[in-house]
């Protein structure tokens, strides 16, 4: 490692992995984590539909392909996340 002043400096690889962890905890903390659980919300709640049998609503078949695919993007994306973070700090 070298000194902030030292001609030709560069960020040592622990340094570096400090910022991917704090960059990923931060991305799922504020951004992924509360999108992915406002999609599952979505998901298994969906518009209240008027049901005879009183089984809970269900979304119809397009609308439960659509909130499935969007929650599955973003849950995976959540999850590379979290893996970058263990590699950083592994």
């Amino acid at each position: 490692g070298g000194h902030l002043g030292a001609v030709g400096y560069s960020m040592d690889k622990a340094v570096l992995c400090l910022i991917v962890a704090l960059l990923t905890a931060l991305l799922n903390m504020l951004l992924l984590g509360p999108k992915t659980a406002e999609l599952m919300l979505v998901l298994y709640n969906g518009p209240s539909q008027s049901r005879t049998d009183g089984s809970a609503p269900l979304l119809d078949e397009e609308a439960q392909k659509a909130s499935k695919k969007r929650f599955g993007m973003v849950h995976g994306i959540s999850m590379l996340a979290n893996l970058l973070n263990l590699l950083a700090v592994a």
